[in-house]
């Protein structure tokens, strides 16, 4: 009896010792979200020819501010891959950034959006989302572009 206890208190004191394990947070980081992927005029040059994706970004660590790298990728149907970037200080930790592809939605198929985003210093992207959708085809002889609109959101 005398051994049964010793253990029980040994097994005890160890428990209040020996930190548990470590939960994962469900949260990321940065969350991204592709709220929309589109076709359109975007640049009013009366052509639907492009594209148009709105993405969420939630940063769910504290802090004062901070500084981070966005990238933004398109896919065409023919394997071209066009990829944009920014960098940008927030004191918001919500934003919608509307990212608009000037003049290539100009084929047939599947488009595909690849979002990451990450924190300054940071090696690998906390936050990453990505959507394919199939707008019509079109043909248009402009250059390509990309735009970018950064906004706070609430909620």
């Amino acid at each position: 009896m005398k051994r049964l206890t010793y253990w029980l208190m040994v097994a005890t004191l160890l428990s209040l010792v020996v930190p548990a394990p470590a939960q994962a947070s469900s949260l990321s980081p940065i969350a991204l979200n592709v709220v929309d992927a589109y076709y359109g005029d975007a640049d009013g040059d009366g052509l639907n020819d492009d594209v148009v994706a709105i993405i969420d970004m939630d940063i769910n660590v504290p802090g004062f501010f901070h500084v981070i790298q966005y990238e933004v990728y398109l896919v065409l149907p023919n394997g071209d891959i066009s990829f944009y970037g920014a960098w940008f200080i927030t004191w918001n930790p919500k934003l919608r950034i509307t990212n608009y592809f000037y003049n290539q939605a100009t084929e047939y198929g599947n488009y595909t959006i690849y979002a990451y985003a990450g924190f300054f210093g940071d090696l690998y992207p906390s936050g990453f989302d990505t959507v394919t959708f199939d707008p019509p085809g079109g043909d248009n002889a402009d250059p390509p572009g990309w735009g970018m609109t950064v906004d706070p959101r609430t909620g």
